[in-house]
C-alpha cells in the first residue's frame, strides 16, 4: 500500500549550486560558487572512499 508520499534522494551537488536560495545564502556569507567547489575538492583529496 502506498502512502503517496514521493520519496526522492538527496540533490546532485550541481543542482543546489544553480538554486538561487543556495546562491543568496552562500553570498550573504560573501562565498561563491568556486568556494564551495574548493571545499568539495579538498574535502575529496583528504578523506578516502569506501
Amino acid at each position: 500500500m502506498k502512502s503517496g508520499v514521493q520519496v526522492r534522494s538527496e540533490p546532485e551537488i550541481e543542482e543546489l549550486l544553480e538554486d538561487p536560495i543556495f546562491l543568496a545564502l552562500i553570498k550573504c556569507d560573501n562565498l561563491t560558487v568556486d568556494d564551495i567547489w574548493h571545499v568539495i575538492a579538498s574535502y575529496r583529496d583528504k578523506v578516502p572512499r569506501q
